[in-house]
């Protein structure tokens, strides 16, 4: 029982910092197009620098530091998957199953590949879902489902590479 009471105590104070800051879910979202696309866009300007002082063409340079090909293949998924949550923004907006749907992909893809600050912006966003309304609208699309099973296999590949490089 002081279980459940401390669970509702951490909720309720959780609650009232999220209200404080004014976190609705279309400021998640935009956060989240935030972080994808621009924290993409700087590994990859990143690893262009690196590239760029190693005095080598840029595909010499992914070829030689597997690391580096490895991280900017996720930031290119990264960055599409911004993109597209950019352009269904309203969709996800008013369908709550969309919106959780999205959100837990992004916990765990990007929990597999080691972005901690998308994963706590995605688990943040799945607490709010609550506060989006259902429209009884369609689901996900096929072509939503084929992005989201393409992007998290790509994920997983660069997760393997990425042990099998340390």
């Amino acid at each position: 029982m002081e279980k459940a009471k401390k669970r509702n105590k951490v909720s309720e104070h959780f609650r009232t910092v999220l209200y404080q800051i004014g976190l609705t879910p279309r400021r998640a979202v935009n956060s989240m197009i935030f972080l994808l696309v621009f924290s993409s866009l700087a590994s990859i300007c990143y690893i262009l620098l690196l590239a760029g002082k190693s005095g080598t063409a840029f595909q010499t340079f992914l070829g030689s530091n597997p690391q580096s090909a490895v991280m900017f293949i996720i930031s290119t998924v990264d960055f599409g998957l911004g993109y597209v949550l950019w352009n269904k923004k309203e969709e996800l907006i008013t369908r709550r199953k969309n919106f959780q749907a999205f959100s837990t992909f992004l916990l765990f893809s990007q929990l597999i590949v080691g972005n901690l600050v998308c994963v706590i912006l995605a688990g943040i966003s799945l607490y709010v879902s609550s506060q989006v309304k259902d429209d009884g609208g369609k689901y996900l699309s096929s072509a939503e489902i084929m992005l989201f099973s393409l992007s998290g296999l790509v994920y997983v590949f660069c997760a393997i590479l990425l042990l099998r490089l340390r």
